[in-house]
């Protein structure tokens, strides 16, 4: 695995709620603690190593041509495992996009939930949490706006409960009205 690779995991990039969200936009450099600690030590020691060689192993030359082979066939890896994770993300939309919902849930409901910050974490516990509100069905998020919005059954939802089980999950939140035009 490449040093760019490992560098590019150890990264931690996160909301507020500390969850991990999207790599680094394309040409960003991804740099860890450990990429820092190592260019530290270099500076100090003026060597090109973070640690120290051991004696009795050989040290042999390595050719230019495979440096560039690895570095292809890395990037082919690094393009194809890109390439599996969009096909995963489709799918998880498509399944998501099948999701039947019952004629007795006829009312759509907004909520503005400021603390709403990521879909990898944020999200999916605000959707735990109304799930667990009696007649909620079909939650979706818009993370931009910080707002969630689900049909309810009118016979079984009661809103004080849906705002009180957000905000004991630390996330306030308050009904949105609908925008009059």
């Amino acid at each position: 695995m490449s040093r760019r690779i490992v560098a590019a995991l150890a990264v931690v990039f996160a909301c507020g709620c500390g969850a991990p969200t999207a790599p680094p936009a394309k040409g960003t450099p991804a740099t860890s603690t450990a990429d820092a600690e190592a260019k530290k030590t270099k500076k100090k020691t003026g060597s090109n190593s973070t640690t120290k060689k051991d004696a009795t192993a050989p040290v042999l030359p390595v050719k230019e041509e495979t440096k560039v082979e690895t570095k292809v066939e890395e990037t082919k890896v690094e393009t194809k495992v890109e390439e599996t994770k969009v096909e995963e993300e489709k799918k998880t939309s498509d399944a998501k996009k099948l999701e039947v919902i019952p004629a007795s849930f006829n009312k759509a409901v907004t909520l503005s939930v400021p603390d709403m910050h990521c879909e990898f974490a944020c999200f999916p516990k605000v959707k735990k949490t109304l799930e667990s509100v009696a007649g909620v069905a079909g939650i979706k998020a818009d993370i931009e706006n910080h707002t969630v919005s689900f049909m309810v059954d009118p016979a079984k939802y009661q809103e004080d409960k849906a705002l009180t089980a957000l905000k004991d999950a630390k996330y306030p939140a308050t009904v949105k009205l609908a925008d009059s035009k």
